[in-house]
C-alpha cells in the first residue's frame, strides 16, 4: 500500500505543531505516511555541509577557559535558515545576541533517514490534489494542511526570503534606536505594548510614547478588562507615556515601511503634538490566501473560489474540524492565523487547534480504503490567557475565568525570561548549548536551560560540534 502523502505549507508555530503531532501520533506508527513541509525560508544561509542533521547527542564535559574561548571564536556559519521565532522579535530588536538565536534551523525537524522532506519554495496555487510553487514545481498530496500564517509590520515579522535580510533590518533599526531620543510606537495591541515595553526597559533614558486609537490597550474579544487596564498600568510603571483615543497619520510610516527614522512633530487627532525622531507602526495583520484562487472541488470548474475565504480578513473558512468549509475539499485543512478558527490569532491558539486536525487526517487516511465513516474531532478554542513580555524580568498576564492580573514574577516565569525560546528549540529538535564557568553543556531541546540561566543558548548541528571537538583536541596535542 502506498504511503499517505501529507503536505504541510508553512513551518512556523502552526506548521511545526502539526508536524510534531503527526510524527508522535500512535496512529502514525500503524500507518505509513510521508510528510512534506513547504517553507519559503530554508537553507539560504550557510554551506550545504552546515545543514546536516544531528546524528548523536553530546554530553556534559569539563573544559578549560581556552576551550571556551575557542568555542566562542567558532560561533559562525552554524545556522541554516528558516524558522523565525516571531514571539521574540522585539527582544531581538534591543538584544543582538537574542536576534541571532531567534532564527532556528529546520535541519533536525525530521528523523534522519526518514522519507519526510522539506522543500524550499513559496506556494502559488492549490489544486484538488496538488500544489504548485512559485518556481513551477508541482507537489502532490493526499491531505494538505495550510499553515501560511499572517504578516505583521516589521520588526514583528518579515516578508523576506532569508534571515540575513531580516537580521540586517533588525540591526539597522537597533542602531537607529540607540541614536534616538524620542520614540513613538503607533498601535496598542499586544505587539505595540510589548514593543514599547521592550524599548523602554532596554533604554531607560529614552522618551517612549505609545499612541492608540481607542480607550483600551490589547482590546481583544474575550479578554478581561482587568488585563486591558493592567497593560496600561504596567506600561506607565515602566515610564512609557500612553496616549489613548488618539489617531495619527505619520508621513512615510506605512505597513510596508513600519520603521522610520525621521524627525517628526506628530499631531494627533485632538491637536496634541508629540516630538519623535524614530517611529514604529504596530497596527494591522495581513493574511495572504491568494493561492486558493485556483482551488475547486473535483468536476466543478464553475466553482467560485472566493467563497473559501472571508472577504474582509482573507482568512480561510474552516469547520470545527479544521477542514475547509466546502464539500469536496474536506481533505484540505487550515490551522493557525490563516484560518478563521480562532477569533484572536496567537501562537498559543495553534496548540489547541492543531491536535484535532492531526487526528482527523489520520482517521480519514485510516478509513479511506475501508470506506468506513470517520468520526472526526473538533478543535479546541484557546483559553483567554495572555502574557505580555516587556523585558527579561517584566511583563503582565491574566488567566482565563479568574481574570486576575499578575505582574513581573509570573510573567517572567512563563514567558518574559527567554520568550519561550527553549521550548521552540525543543519543538525543532535542536540542541541547546550552554556556556557557563568552566563547562560547556549540550542538551537536546531542553526548555528549562533558556528559562533558568542568564547565559546565551545556541543551536548547533552535531557534525559541527564533532569537527569543533576534533579541532580542539588537535590544538591541545600540538600545544597551541
Amino acid at each position: 500500500m502506498a504511503p499517505t502523502k501529507i503536505v504541510v505549507v508553512g513551518g512556523s508555530y502552526a506548521g511545526i505543531t502539526v508536524i510534531n503531532q503527526l510524527l508522535a501520533s500512535k496512529a502514525n506508527q500503524k500507518q505509513e505516511i510521508e510528510i512534506t513541509l513547504i517553507e519559503r525560508q530554508v537553507c539560504s544561509l550557510g554551506s550545504k555541509d552546515s545543514c546536516q542533521p544531528l546524528t548523536s547527542r553530546c554530553r556534559y564535559i569539563n573544559v578549560s577557559l581556552s576551550f571556551i574561548l575557542y568555542f566562542l571564536r567558532n560561533l559562525f556559519n552554524c545556522r541554516c535558515d528558516a524558522r523565525h521565532h516571531a514571539m521574540g522579535s522585539f527582544r531581538a530588536l534591543v538584544n543582538p545576541s537574542y536576534a541571532e538565536q531567534s532564527w532556528i534551523p529546520y535541519t533536525n525537524l525530521f528523523p534522519e533517514g526518514s522519507k519526510h522532506q522539506i522543500v524550499q519554495g513559496k506556494i502559488a496555487e492549490v489544486h484538488h490534489h496538488h500544489v504548485v510553487l512559485a518556481s513551477g514545481v508541482s507537489i502532490p498530496f493526499d491531505y494538505l494542511v495550510l499553515c501560511t500564517g499572517s504578516l505583521s509590520p516589521s520588526p514583528a515579522k518579515f516578508n523576506l526570503d532569508s534571515s540575513a535580510e531580516a537580521l540586517a533590518i533588525t540591526k539597522k533599526a537597533r542602531e537607529d534606536l540607540v541614536k534616538s531620543k524620542n520614540v513613538v510606537v503607533v498601535g496598542g495591541g499586544a505587539c505595540g505594548v510589548e514593543l514599547a515595553g521592550e524599548i523602554k526597559t532596554a533604554y531607560h533614558g529614552k522618551n517612549v510614547t505609545l499612541i492608540h486609537a481607542t480607550s483600551k490597550l490589547v482590546d481583544y474579544p474575550g479578554y478581561s478588562d482587568t488585563m486591558k487596564s493592567g497593560a496600561l498600568t504596567h506600561l506607565e510603571s515602566l515610564g512609557v507615556s500612553v496616549v489613548l483615543n488618539e489617531k495619527v497619520a505619520i508621513e512615510g510610516l506605512t505597513f510596508e515601511n513600519a520603521i522610520q527614522v525621521a524627525p517628526r512633530s506628530i499631531r494627533t487627532s485632538s491637536g496634541k503634538v508629540i516630538e519623535s525622531d524614530i517611529q514604529f507602526l504596530s497596527v494591522g495583520i495581513r493574511v495572504d490566501t491568494g493561492y486558493l484562487s485556483t482551488l475547486k472541488p473535483a468536476n466543478n470548474a464553475a466553482f467560485d473560489s472566493s467563497r473559501l475565504v472571508n472577504a474582509d480578513t482573507h482568512t480561510i473558512k474552516v469547520r470545527k474540524t479544521l477542514q475547509i468549509d466546502q464539500e469536496g475539499l474536506t481533505h484540505i485543512f487550515a490551522v493557525g492565523d490563516c484560518s478563521d478558527f480562532s477569533k484572536v490569532p496567537t501562537a498559543a491558539a495553534c496548540k489547541f487547534s492543531a491536535p484535532a486536525a492531526v487526528k482527523n487526517i489520520l482517521a480519514l487516511a485510516e478509513n479511506e480504503n475501508s470506506k468506513k465513516a470517520s468520526k472526526l474531532a473538533n478543535g479546541n478554542a484557546p483559553p483567554a490567557m495572555m502574557c505580555l513580555a516587556t523585558g527579561p524580568t517584566t511583563g503582565v498576564m491574566s488567566l482565563p475565568l479568574v481574570g486576575m492580573r499578575f505582574s513581573n514574577f509570573f510573567s517572567k516565569l512563563l514567558k518574559s525570561k527567554d520568550l519561550m525560546l527553549g521550548g521552540i528549540l525543543a519543538d525543532m529538535n535542536q540542541y541547546v548549548v550552554l556556556v557557563t564557568g568552566g563547562f560547556v553543556y549540550f542538551s537536546f531541546g531542553f526548555p528549562d536551560i533558556a528559562v533558568t540561566t542568564s547565559f546565551d543558548c545556541y543551536p548547533f548541528r552535531c557534525k559541527q560540534i564533532a569537527q569543533f571537538t576534533e579541532d580542539v583536541v588537535d590544538e591541545g596535542r600540538s600545544g597551541t
